[in-house]
């Protein structure tokens, strides 16, 4: 996200000096602080328009408690997209399949946040794994 903020910032404020240079009458103090303004927002919108996709690096909340530094969590991956609420298939670095609700969208520094619902341990019969 602090990536995506850098971009939208650099991005807005060139598009404001151009629209400053081209555009007569215009004021530049006010085209700068509309395009900090707005890549300020950016960052916070963006997750709850992508949502969740496929591949995703999630952060999986083991309880029902939101995590202490993240003590009480783990990561996984999605296997399919969704948005806030919905279940999802997510694989664990274990191998494990499980359905997953997903509870929030990614922040500034952090994935989003599932929690498990059911668990799926594959088995493995004569070298081919089995669900």
């Amino acid at each position: 996200m602090i990536g995506l903020f850098i971009k939208a910032f650099l991005g807005l404020i060139a598009g404001a000096f151009l629209a400053w240079a081209l555009v007569p009458g215009l004021e530049l103090w006010k085209l700068l602080a509309g395009a900090a303004g707005v890549s300020l927002l950016v960052p916070l919108a963006y997750p709850y328009i992508r949502k969740v996709k496929k591949g995703d690096g999630l952060l999986v909340i083991k309880g029902n408690v939101e995590p202490f530094l993240l003590f009480n969590a783990s990561s996984c991956v999605a296997l399919e997209g969704g948005k806030k609420g919905d279940t999802i298939g997510i694989t664990l670095p274990d191998g494990t399949l499980a359905q997953a609700v997903i509870i929030s969208y990614e922040g500034l520094i952090t994935p989003a946040k599932v929690r498990i619902v059911q668990e799926v341990r594959p088995k493995t019969a004569d070298g081919v794994t089995v669900i």
